[in-house]
């Protein structure tokens, strides 16, 4: 699912970028990072909540180093 406002967009100021890149939409339910992060890696934005609990896990494993 292409973007195709971002296309447009990218026509006109940086058309090199679609040479390489495909800018595509991700939900917008407040999440997008997560499920962009997760269209990228695994092809589908199915896997968001479990990179977001992944991530959670991680800061609050590294806060025992801060203290």
């Amino acid at each position: 699912m292409t973007d195709n406002v971002s296309v447009v967009l990218l026509q006109c100021y940086s058309p090199s970028i679609l040479q390489q890149f495909m800018p595509v939409t991700v939900g917008a339910d407040g999440n997008c990072f997560f499920c962009a992060v997760s269209l990228a890696l695994y092809g589908t934005e199915k896997v968001h909540a479990q990179l977001r609990l992944l991530s959670v896990i991680e800061a609050l494993l590294s806060l025992s180093y801060a203290i």
